[in-house]
Order: C-alpha cells, then structure tokens, then sequence
C-alpha cells in the first residue's frame, strides 16, 4: 500500500500547495487589493519558492534517500499555515505602511505569507520521484506519475479553494483545515517510508 498512498499524497499537497495560494489572495486584499499586481505577486512568489524546493528536496533525497523527509517537509508547512491566521494581519499591516511602493510591499507580503511553506511542499516531488523509482525503466512514467497528480491536485486545489472553501468556510478556517490536512499527509507519509524502502530494495534486487 506504500506506493498508492504516496500518490495520494501527491495530490492532497497539491491541493493544498495551490488551495493556501487562494486563501492568500484574501489575506492580501484588505492591504493590497486585489489587482494584477496582487496576483502577479502571488503567481511569481509561489513558483520561486517551488522552484527552490525542488532543488531542495533533490539536494536532500539525493544524500538520505528517506520519504521521512517529505513528511518533515509536509510538517512544516502545516506548523506555517496554522501560524498565518494568527499573525498575518499584524505583519501584513506593518509591511503595507513599511513600504511606499505598492509593488515592493506586495512582493514582501507574499513572500511572508507563501515562501516558507509552498517551499516545503515543492520537495515533496523530486523526494518521491526518487524513492518511487524501483526500475530504471519506468522512470519516465513514474516522475509522470507524480507530477501528474500532484498537478492535477493544483487544479482541484485551486477550484475548489475559489469555489466552494473560502464562500463556505472563510480563509481563517480554511487555512486551519489546509494545515491539519498536511498534517495528516506527514503522517501517511512517515508511516510509508519504511514499507517504500522494503519495496524499492526489492525491486532493485530483481
């Protein structure tokens, strides 16, 4: 069952990656607004931090091939998520009267808010990509695999975020909830890690 549940952590962190994303955009109004600049902001801030936690979690997994990684990585984000409905309207405030720019400003905000944790969900797949390869052959399809998934939880993440979580629930609420979720999927993930490890020794063997 290791390999099936870590596709379904693939797409639950993607549908978190991409829900907070969301629920950020609210966050930021009040100060920002929400125009092209708010959203220009968010867009480039989550794809720097993807992008640096994929060299991350290839840098990691490279030297301890472990899916405890990944759940460390999950934990973290959820601990940063459950601090932002605390703590966003004091700091979000500060930097809107720190900066004249309204550019600077929003590109600060943004990172506060998203960096750290988009960051420590952007390892999961290259960790995984890593750990699922049991034969060279497939290694094409399982990177497709992950990447595939996890992507397609964007697009839920996204919708569903926009749609029916933040009308119904409010961000506050809906960010908790993103948090426990990661929470959860650190745990699975914890729980995998060893039976991966069995199931990749074996495959190499043959």
């Amino acid at each position: 069952m290791a390999r099936p549940m870590v596709y379904l952590c693939a797409f639950v962190l993607g549908v978190v990656l991409m829900g907070f994303e969301m629920i950020a955009s609210r966050y930021l109004a009040p100060y920002f607004g929400t125009g092209v600049n708010t959203w220009a902001a968010l867009i480039a801030v989550v794809l720097l931090a993807m992008t640096i936690g994929y060299f991350i979690g290839g840098y990691l997994v490279d030297r301890y091939p472990t899916l405890r990684l990944a759940a460390i990585s999950a934990s973290l984000a959820a601990l940063w998520l459950l601090l932002v409905p605390i703590a966003s309207d004091l700091l979000l405030e500060k930097i809107m009267l720190a900066f004249e720019s309204e550019v600077t400003g929003v590109m600060v905000a943004s990172c506060v808010l998203l960096l750290a944790p988009i960051t420590c969900l952007g390892t999961f797949s290259p960790i995984a990509v890593r750990l699922m390869i049991h034969d060279i052959g497939t290694t094409g399809s399982t990177a497709g695999t992950i990447y595939g998934v996890s992507t397609f939880g964007n697009i839920v993440g996204t919708l569903g975020t926009a749609l029916y979580v933040i009308p119904n629930i409010g961000s506050d609420t809906a960010t908790y909830a993103f948090a426990a979720i990661a929470f959860v999927a650190a745990g699975l993930l914890w729980l995998c890690a060893g039976r991966l490890h069995v199931e990749k020794a074996a495959g190499w063997s043959n």
